[in-house]
């Protein structure tokens, strides 16, 4: 099943009270995992279900759950969600290992067009992340480390809005196809 509402009822599950926090910590108005496994299979059925939901569950920092998913799923599509899952941890190096099996993922060339004028406010540092009009995981990763590190609370705002767009992009992206 998969419904022609079936895409904006997904992206508005992305709609929280606020963005996810760069490095998962747990947030208020979240749902629970029951909840949004009920939503996500009201809308999508089958091989893309899966994903969809791990996406979703990861959004709503139910890292493990997401994690029990994806870790089985060698596909550019779960390596990209494995990536984003160990970057969120943090675990950097994971991630980096994660985004280099997922290089060249369909969802990067709209992520990379949305995300181009966020970067350009953070200046050199955000030029890395796009790359001959591509999308770097790896850049994006090392940016997200620095910020968390320095403390720099504007910074944060623009990467923690770049990655909904990360979010929103895949399941754009994966559910299109």
């Amino acid at each position: 099943m998969q419904e022609s509402s079936g895409l904006p009822t997904l992206l508005n599950l992305l709609e929280t009270p606020g963005l996810a926090d760069l490095i998962s910590k747990g947030r208020p108005g979240i749902q629970s995992e029951s909840a949004l496994r009920q939503e996500v299979g009201a809308v999508l059925s089958g091989p893309k279900q899966p994903l969809v939901l791990a996406a979703i569950l990861l959004w709503h920092d139910h890292s493990d759950a997401a994690h029990r998913i994806v870790q089985d799923v060698h596909t550019p599509d779960g390596s990209l969600l494995h990536a984003i899952l160990h970057r969120r941890e943090p675990d950097f190096g994971n991630a980096n290992y994660w985004f280099r099996r997922c290089e060249r993922h369909p969802s990067f060339t709209a992520l990379a067009r949305q995300a181009q004028p966020l970067l350009t406010r953070l200046g050199r540092a955000g030029s890395a992340v796009i790359s001959h009009g591509g999308w770097n995981g790896s850049a994006f990763v090392d940016l997200v480390e620095q910020v968390a590190e320095s403390g720099d609370r504007n910074a944060e705002e623009l990467l923690k809005q770049i990655q909904k767009l990360e979010f929103s992009s895949f399941l754009e992206e994966f559910y299109a196809r």
